[in-house]
């Protein structure tokens, strides 16, 4: 064999070498993990999302329930559109602090002399909120005197009911409240009228299947 041809046959099988280790390396075309910086999966270029569905705790779930924007509810006498506001801190009473409430979220529906509200007392553990209502009694405030108690089914939670006397407002107001523990969240539906003793039973219920559902929308939203 000629020195040419011993060049020759010496230069085929070096450019057979090279190609082989670039295929190795992610040549011709395709991505090179030794070279070019590390490609981007589809799920590390998303943005995570926030939660799963019904995940919501804490201040995000005080959020959402601030702005989710409340349904329609029927009650018995005249109300507006629910506006809401959100009590943290110092706003709470002493014994929501105690007892481990993050936020109280409000939703006021007003009336024709007299208020109906929902309200979410929102508790970072499902404990928390468990213990909360099973002790919670307006009672438990100097203003109020509870004149009687009853049980209840509501959206399919237990719930209890409180007819009260606002003896601590100024003027003859009685009520109705109706409470019960959803996850970490205690929900109210509430009825005051005004010159009364008793306030709405059916309104008080009316609410807390409202808020209650509202609650579980939010959620699942999340």
């Amino acid at each position: 064999m000629n020195k040419k041809l011993t060049e020759l046959l010496g230069l085929t099988v070096g450019l057979a070498a090279l190609a082989l280790a670039a295929a190795a390396c992610g040549g011709g075309g395709h991505h090179n993990i030794i070279i070019d910086p590390p490609l981007r999966t589809a799920q590390s270029t998303s943005t995570p999302h926030a939660s799963n569905s019904g995940s919501l705790t804490g201040k995000s779930l005080v959020d959402a329930l601030a702005n989710g924007g409340f349904p329609g509810v029927h009650l018995s006498v005249s109300h507006s559109a629910g506006s809401t506001s959100v009590m943290n801190g110092p706003e709470l009473s002493d014994q929501q602090l105690n007892a481990g409430v993050i936020s109280e979220v409000n939703v006021d529906l007003g009336g024709t002399d007299s208020r109906n509200s929902v309200a979410y007392d929102v508790f970072s553990t499902d404990n928390e909120a468990a213990q909360w209502s099973s002790s919670f009694s307006l009672g438990m405030y100097g203003g109020y005197r509870v004149d009687g108690t009853s049980s209840a089914t509501i959206a399919g939670k237990q719930a209890k009911c409180e007819q009260f006397a606002d003896v601590g407002g100024g003027r003859n107001a009685g009520g109705t409240q109706c409470f019960a523990q959803v996850g970490s969240v205690v929900v109210y539906g509430e009825s005051i009228i005004f010159d009364t003793q008793a306030g709405s039973p059916a309104d008080a219920q009316a609410m807390l299947k409202a808020g209650i559902e509202h609650l579980a929308a939010v959620e699942g939203q999340g």
